[in-house]
């Protein structure tokens, strides 16, 4: 499995890392099964030795030594299942960190492609809430011309209908205008319905894209981690003797395991600048 996009050739520290973590899970479930044998056994055990007690009771008997040695069981089984559960807590903090680097690649590649995604989405929605603004005004524009052409409309049926001698039958135009009419107002009514959904989808983005974000330089940050040991194993003996002669010449350096290098200015603006870069944008 790769690490990412710009990995070059390692020294073989991830998979070092890998190959740990699958021992120690190993050990993790043979130790948990031994651990539900263990509660099994303790469990049968306990039962045997609250019947041999029940039955003592009934029969007013003093404490047997059948009892005792019962007790002696439960007692060893007890103790055997509280260590293993201590065995197992100790083996799952030892396979933690390494889970975190086990799981970097994977996650790296999970976290950047719902960063893609939600900005991708954030763009079609913002295309789309452009698009039904658009839409709004233009249905807007019309509903008012339909409605001026209604108003000149019925103020002419009006005069035609005071000044017919007999029967008035209502222009078909103005019929047409009054269904235009309706059926405007009810586009209207859905653009509308569909803009107030995706104001609200809009709404909900910006703070799901920050999390995507968060999560997503977490992930990079692990494999950069990863990257960082991969190059610097081969190199690691120089780290070690220069850390070593540096505690030898001057005490006060109390910890040896660590060595600070001072990193050029213009490396890390270099360095900020490609991992903005990195990150997608709208």
């Amino acid at each position: 499995m790769k690490l990412n996009p710009f990995r070059k050739k390692t020294s073989g520290y991830y998979d070092a890392i890998k190959a740990k973590f699958d021992d120690t899970h190993r050990e993790l479930d043979a130790t948990q099964n031994e651990l539900a044998k263990a509660q099994a056994e303790y469990h049968k055990e306990n039962t045997s030795y609250q019947q041999i007690r029940d039955a003592a009771s009934c029969y007013a008997l003093s404490n047997t030594e059948k009892q005792s040695r019962q007790h002696k069981v439960v007692s060893e089984c007890f103790n055997r299942v509280n260590q293993l559960e201590s065995d197992v807590s100790q083996i799952q903090s030892r396979l933690q960190p390494l889970r975190r680097i086990v799981d970097a690649p994977q996650r790296y590649d999970e976290t950047q492609a719902t960063l893609l995604r939600l900005v991708d989405q954030r763009q079609i929605q913002s295309a789309e809430h452009n698009k039904t603004e658009a839409l709004i005004a233009k249905v807007e524009k019309r509903a008012a011309d339909v409605e001026n052409r209604m108003a000149a409309e019925t103020n002419a049926a009006s005069r035609q209908m005071i000044d017919a001698e007999g029967d008035f039958v209502v222009p078909e135009s103005l019929t047409r205008l009054e269904v235009e009419l309706r059926l405007t107002h009810a586009s209207m009514v859905n653009l509308q319905q569909q803009h107030e959904a995706v104001a609200v989808q809009n709404k909900e983005l910006p703070a799901q894209i920050r999390d995507a974000e968060r999560a997503f330089i977490h992930a990079r940050a692990v494999i950069a981690e990863i990257e960082l040991h991969e190059q610097l194993m081969p190199v690691m003996n120089l780290f070690a003797r220069a850390a070593a002669t540096r505690h030898q010449n001057s005490r006060r350096h109390e910890d040896e395991y660590k060595f600070n290098i001072e990193i050029p200015h213009e490396l890390l603006e270099s360095a900020r600048s490609e991992l903005a870069a990195e990150v997608p944008s709208a």
